[in-house]
Protein backbone atom coordinates (compact mmCIF):
# COMPACT_ATOMS: atom_id res chain seq x y z
CA UNK A 1 0.00 0.00 0.00
CA UNK A 2 1.29 3.68 -1.02
CA UNK A 3 1.59 6.20 1.43
CA UNK A 4 -0.88 8.39 0.61
CA UNK A 5 -3.46 5.41 0.50
CA UNK A 6 -2.24 4.64 3.94
CA UNK A 7 -2.74 7.93 4.82
CA UNK A 8 -6.31 8.09 3.26
CA UNK A 9 -7.10 4.78 5.34
CA UNK A 10 -6.01 6.55 8.57
CA UNK A 11 -8.05 9.16 7.98
CA UNK A 12 -10.69 7.59 7.14
CA UNK A 13 -10.50 5.65 10.54
CA UNK A 14 -10.58 8.59 12.33
CA UNK A 15 -13.67 9.61 10.49
CA UNK A 16 -15.17 6.50 11.39
CA UNK A 17 -14.57 6.96 14.80
CA UNK A 18 -15.69 10.01 15.37
CA UNK A 19 -18.90 10.07 13.77
CA UNK A 20 -19.14 6.48 16.04
CA UNK A 21 -18.37 8.96 18.81
CA UNK A 22 -21.13 11.89 17.72
CA UNK A 23 -23.53 9.15 17.34
CA UNK A 24 -23.05 7.62 21.03
CA UNK A 25 -22.79 11.36 22.14
CA UNK A 26 -25.92 12.02 21.00
CA UNK A 27 -27.57 9.45 22.10
CA UNK A 28 -26.34 10.55 25.55
CA UNK A 29 -27.59 13.99 25.12
CA UNK A 30 -24.01 15.73 25.08
CA UNK A 31 -24.77 18.25 22.59
CA UNK A 32 -21.79 19.94 23.14
CA UNK A 33 -19.47 17.48 22.83
CA UNK A 34 -20.98 16.30 19.44
CA UNK A 35 -20.15 19.96 18.20
CA UNK A 36 -16.94 19.40 19.44
CA UNK A 37 -16.47 15.88 18.09
CA UNK A 38 -17.67 17.54 14.76
CA UNK A 39 -15.41 20.38 14.84
CA UNK A 40 -12.78 18.25 14.97
CA UNK A 41 -13.70 15.79 11.79
CA UNK A 42 -15.29 18.66 9.69
CA UNK A 43 -12.04 19.00 7.52
CA UNK A 44 -11.33 15.43 6.91
CA UNK A 45 -13.88 14.94 4.01
CA UNK A 46 -11.70 17.53 1.50
CA UNK A 47 -8.51 15.90 3.01
CA UNK A 48 -9.30 12.86 2.39
CA UNK A 49 -10.42 13.80 -1.33
CA UNK A 50 -7.74 15.82 -2.22
CA UNK A 51 -4.91 14.27 -0.22
CA UNK A 52 -2.75 17.80 0.35
CA UNK A 53 -0.23 16.25 2.15
CA UNK A 54 0.51 20.06 3.75
CA UNK A 55 -3.27 20.36 4.69
CA UNK A 56 -2.44 16.60 6.56
CA UNK A 57 0.64 18.33 8.11
CA UNK A 58 -0.85 21.43 9.25
CA UNK A 59 -4.06 18.75 10.63
CA UNK A 60 -1.63 16.80 12.34
CA UNK A 61 0.86 19.44 14.19
CA UNK A 62 -1.66 22.24 14.96
CA UNK A 63 -5.47 20.97 15.04
CA UNK A 64 -4.67 17.36 16.82
CA UNK A 65 -2.63 18.76 19.90
CA UNK A 66 -5.47 21.23 20.01
CA UNK A 67 -8.11 19.00 19.94
CA UNK A 68 -6.34 16.55 22.59
CA UNK A 69 -6.12 19.88 25.08
CA UNK A 70 -9.67 20.10 24.90
CA UNK A 71 -10.53 16.38 25.04
CA UNK A 72 -11.76 14.58 27.96
CA UNK A 73 -10.68 11.31 27.03
CA UNK A 74 -8.61 11.25 23.27
CA UNK A 75 -7.99 7.24 23.99
CA UNK A 76 -10.41 6.46 21.49
CA UNK A 77 -7.81 8.32 18.51
CA UNK A 78 -4.75 7.94 19.98
CA UNK A 79 -3.54 4.78 17.85
CA UNK A 80 -4.50 6.57 14.79
CA UNK A 81 -3.09 9.92 15.86
CA UNK A 82 -0.28 8.06 16.36
CA UNK A 83 -0.14 6.20 13.03
CA UNK A 84 -0.91 9.39 10.86
CA UNK A 85 2.09 10.42 12.50
CA UNK A 86 4.66 7.39 11.85
CA UNK A 87 3.57 8.14 7.97
CA UNK A 88 4.02 11.21 7.81
CA UNK A 89 7.17 11.09 9.64
CA UNK A 90 8.07 8.70 7.13
CA UNK A 91 6.84 10.66 4.06
CA UNK A 92 8.69 13.56 4.92
CA UNK A 93 11.95 11.88 5.46
CA UNK A 94 11.62 10.47 1.80
CA UNK A 95 10.52 13.89 0.49
CA UNK A 96 13.61 15.87 2.03
CA UNK A 97 16.07 14.39 -0.22
CA UNK A 98 13.82 15.17 -3.43
CA UNK A 99 12.95 18.44 -2.36
CA UNK A 100 16.04 19.40 -1.37
CA UNK A 101 17.07 18.95 -5.02
CA UNK A 102 14.00 20.58 -6.06
CA UNK A 103 14.90 23.82 -3.68
CA UNK A 104 18.66 24.09 -5.26
CA UNK A 105 17.25 23.98 -8.75
CA UNK A 106 14.53 26.37 -7.60
CA UNK A 107 17.17 29.05 -6.44
CA UNK A 108 19.42 28.68 -8.80
CA UNK A 109 16.44 29.21 -11.56
CA UNK A 110 15.56 31.78 -9.65
CA UNK A 111 19.08 33.84 -9.74
CA UNK A 112 19.05 33.01 -13.36
CA UNK A 113 15.76 34.93 -13.37
CA UNK A 114 16.96 37.78 -11.23
CA UNK A 115 19.90 38.27 -13.52
CA UNK A 116 17.42 38.41 -16.38
CA UNK A 117 15.16 40.69 -14.58
CA UNK A 118 18.38 43.51 -13.59
CA UNK A 119 20.25 42.59 -17.43
CA UNK A 120 16.84 43.79 -19.09
CA UNK A 121 16.15 47.15 -16.31
CA UNK A 122 20.30 47.99 -16.87
CA UNK A 123 19.50 47.76 -21.02
CA UNK A 124 16.04 49.52 -20.28
CA UNK A 125 17.07 52.30 -18.12
CA UNK A 126 20.43 52.54 -20.83
CA UNK A 127 17.94 52.93 -23.18
CA UNK A 128 15.56 55.67 -21.76
CA UNK A 129 18.58 57.52 -20.37
CA UNK A 130 20.86 58.06 -23.66
CA UNK A 131 18.35 59.93 -25.40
Amino acid sequence: MSDKEELRCILLDILRMGLLRIRVLGWNGKLEECAAEADRLHNLPDMIREMNIESILYYHNFELPYSMQRMANPGPYEADWRRLGVVLNRMQSRGSKTQGVIRFFGKLLGVRMMLIVVALLLLIGYGIFAK
